[in-house]
């Protein structure tokens, strides 16, 4: 069945039940049911109403239903089968050496709610005045823009509290690890900013390269995950890997700091 005409469907079934008798009822029922499955392919069902006493074949039934269908935004992600930190011998960053890695930076305390972190971000991006819609920060390979209206996403989920690590995430910014050019599967391309840390977490950034270089996310994790997201197009490193000398132990890379 097609989209427009499940859609159809099942609204006229669905204010139909209340105009129609108890039998009438009871079938066109059994059909929104039928319908329902269809219809969430194309759609997020969205459901709130006030119900009532009224019982129609042994099931409550709702005397009024609101529906609002949304459209979903696609879930991007990285695309597999790109070339990866293995592929390309890089060094791990679970055995990483500690004078590769970043001293360790104190977290930002957690904010109560979604507009406390919000207000965090802004004041360390730079946002000194209301007026101010961008802030640029120079990265190794170029400028990156801080955009206003693309930081509250960032702090919406408030069991991670992305917030404390927004100190962490301007240096990962101006001194990565590592920077990737990873395609998603949408056919896009972002960066990935990587930096390693002598603490439990390591940092990722990620800047969206359709207009221009913009911070689109950060986010911590520990050495394992953040392995996961070294794939793509290598852009720039940190580090210099040199041939090994005749004697030294195969799989640990001679890697000196640039």
């Amino acid at each position: 069945m097609k989209k427009p005409r499940t859609r159809a469907a099942f609204f006229r079934l669905s204010f139909g039940v209340l105009r129609s008798s108890q039998a009438q009822r009871s079938e066109d029922y059994r059909k929104v049911c039928r319908l329902f499955p269809k219809l969430c392919f194309h759609s997020v069902f969205g459901l709130a109403g006030l119900f009532s006493e009224r019982v129609i074949s042994g099931r409550r039934c709702p005397p009024r239903i609101t529906f609002m269908l949304v459209n979903a935004a696609p879930l991007i992600k990285e695309s597999s089968g790109q070339q990866t930190w293995i592929d390309l011998a890089l060094p791990d960053l679970r055995t990483l050496a500690r004078e590769l890695r970043s001293a360790a930076i104190d977290e930002v305390k957690r904010a109560d709610d979604a507009q406390g972190a919000l207000r965090i971000l802004l004041a360390h991006f730079g946002f000194i005045d209301e007026a101010l819609l961008a802030v640029t920060f120079l990265t190794p390979i170029g400028n990156v823009a801080v955009m206003r209206d693309k930081l509250a996403h960032i702090v919406e989920k408030r069991a991670d509290s992305r917030e404390r690590y927004v100190r962490h995430a301007i240096d990962t910014l101006t001194g990565p690890f590592e920077i990737w050019r990873v395609l998603y599967d949408n056919g896009g391309y972002r960066m990935a900013f990587i930096n390693a840390y002598e603490a439990k977490n390591d940092m990722l950034v990620v800047v969206d390269v359709r207009h221009g270089h913009v911070l689109w996310n950060f986010m911590h994790a520990p050495a394992r995950a953040m392995n996961k997201h070294r794939q793509g197009e290598p852009l720039y490193k940190r580090y210099v890997l040199q041939d090994k000398q005749k004697g030294e132990p195969v799989g640990s890379p001679r890697i000196f700091e640039s």
